[in-house]
């Protein structure tokens, strides 16, 4: 009766909440089969308790970074909007409050807007075909094209293919989210390439800048809800932190693969490798 007892001795250990407990089995008789069942089944119960620990912890994380998120502008807009209602405030002042509102404002439906993509693009399937990669770039030069302007940065095409298998809206969202985060790490004079290629079988979409980089140990967690690297400055530009966790599901809706290459002060390139 030993090896039973064993058995029962280890699903109370289970039972009390210690996820490594496994049965010792020895021989080859059935209480043996039966304890290396236990041992497999509790294998799998362990992994996936710790798949549902991390999805918890996942989601935490980001309902308090999205507090802290609202938390700043809520604060300012009912400062300001306080200080105007109670303040014998000069007109100059006045105009000033608002439009420190406005922009406050702004940020949150931008924000809202962009957590509204994010949840339709979980729940519906996405209609895919053949995008001319030519015009896919004509829209994100037209769109992007003042921008790098104004930055001084040069934002350069090059095209090794004609089409593309995706959805054309949301991969212009995925260029246009990278390509902005290239301009922006750029300083004044800096580059943003982009382009296009068939090789190994596989469609590459390419970009990649010349600006200040990204720490080693900041690379796995950029694609995070609301993660930033340079916290003040981004918020201050009206960014949400969330364009790399867009990018990220857009990648995945299309089974494809995101890969980043950076380098402190030297620039970064992101490669999407499409089946």
């Amino acid at each position: 009766m030993r090896p039973i007892q064993e058995l029962t001795q280890t699903v109370d250990e289970m039972g009390a909440g210690n996820l490594t407990a496994r049965v010792n089995v020895k021989g080859s008789d059935d209480i043996a089969v039966l304890g290396s069942h236990f041992n497999n089944m509790a294998e799998k119960i362990e992994n996936n308790i710790f798949v549902i620990q991390r999805d918890a912890q996942a989601k935490q994380d980001f309902v308090d970074n999205f507090a802290h998120e609202l938390k700043s502008p809520i604060t300012s807009i009912y400062g300001f909007a306080e200080y105007i209602q109670k303040a014998n405030v000069p007109a100059q002042e006045v105009e000033e409050c608002m439009e420190f509102i406005m922009d406050e404002s702004s940020r949150l439906l931008h924000l809202s807007y962009t957590l509204l993509d994010m949840a339709e693009i979980r729940k519906k399937r996405i209609a895919m075909e053949h995008v001319p990669v030519q015009r896919l770039f004509a829209g994100i030069r037209k769109s992007l094209g003042q921008k790098a302007e104004s930055c001084c940065v040069s934002l350069d095409f090059y095209n090794d293919t004609e089409n593309i298998y995706g959805n054309e809206s949301l991969l212009q969202s995925l260029l246009y989210n990278l390509i902005h985060n290239g301009i922006c790490a750029c300083q004044k004079g800096g580059k943003v390439i982009v382009s296009a290629e068939y090789a190994d079988e596989k469609f590459h979409l390419i970009v990649k800048d010349n600006g200040c980089g990204i720490p080693q140990n900041e690379i796995d967690k950029i694609t995070e809800p609301f993660y930033r690297i340079d916290k003040g400055r981004n918020r201050s530009e009206g960014r949400t932190g969330l364009g790399l966790s867009l990018c990220r599901q857009i990648a995945v809706l299309h089974s494809a693969e995101m890969v980043f290459h950076s380098e402190e002060g030297k620039g970064t390139e992101v490669i999407i490798y499409f089946p």
